[in-house]
């Protein structure tokens, strides 16, 4: 097989991978609707750069760490699966909010470094990426790849999730969504958190 069908497959599984909601998804959506587009710009930047982590992970061999040190991986694990059961947990009291404390939402600011660790630990916070990306690695490129072909996919990784990412983040900042999610905030943001915490306790039981 050509290096660029190679690449093409990579590129198409990883591309489903990136575009499924899950954790990454609700984040940038629902940052973006009530801190603004910068901060959900941010969050992206974080978000990329736990997928740049875990696909240099990945690519140099994480899978085999964790098989040499089982513990590891269950560490990551449950750390990854607290901190979403602990976001989603947040969201859902957040939703219980009175009228009055609906404020528009573009006075509600973060700082920059915040909303940054929150997009890294979010993007950071699944084990089982690197799993994926490992499998993703040993089952498309072949087994004396060149280097190269390693890096262009992990930076086909990168350039995927920052654009489609950066696209949910501009399209959450619409005057129409943000009225929408005025409406709708409360039921939003406990769907959100009940996939947070799904995914969380998914994360923590799953073997």
């Amino acid at each position: 097989m050509s290096s660029s069908w190679i690449l093409i497959n990579f590129i198409a599984i990883w591309t489903v991978a990136a575009v499924t909601p899950g954790p990454n998804f609700f984040l940038t959506l629902q940052t973006g609707i009530v801190h603004g587009r910068r901060a959900a710009m941010i969050a992206v930047a974080g978000l990329a750069s736990g997928t740049f982590a875990w696909g240099l992970f990945g690519y140099f061999g994480i899978a085999l760490l964790f098989a040499l040190a089982p513990w590891l991986y269950l560490t990551l694990k449950l750390f990854g699966g607290a901190y979403l059961l602990f976001l989603g947990s947040r969201l859902i009291l957040h939703s219980f909010r009175g009228p009055g404390d609906d404020t528009p939402h573009r006075h509600l600011v973060l700082p920059d470094g915040q909303v940054y660790r929150r997009g890294l630990l979010t993007g950071a916070s699944n084990p089982k990426t690197a799993l994926f990306v490992s499998s993703l690695f040993a089952s498309t490129l072949p087994a004396h790849a060149p280097m190269w072909m390693g890096i262009v996919c992990i930076g086909a990784m990168l350039t995927i999730s920052v654009c489609w990412y950066s696209l949910i983040a501009l399209a959450s900042t619409t005057p129409r969504l943000r009225a929408l999610y005025r409406r709708t905030r409360h039921w939003i943001e406990r769907c959100a958190g009940a996939v947070f915490i799904g995914y969380g306790g998914r994360l923590i039981t799953l073997r």
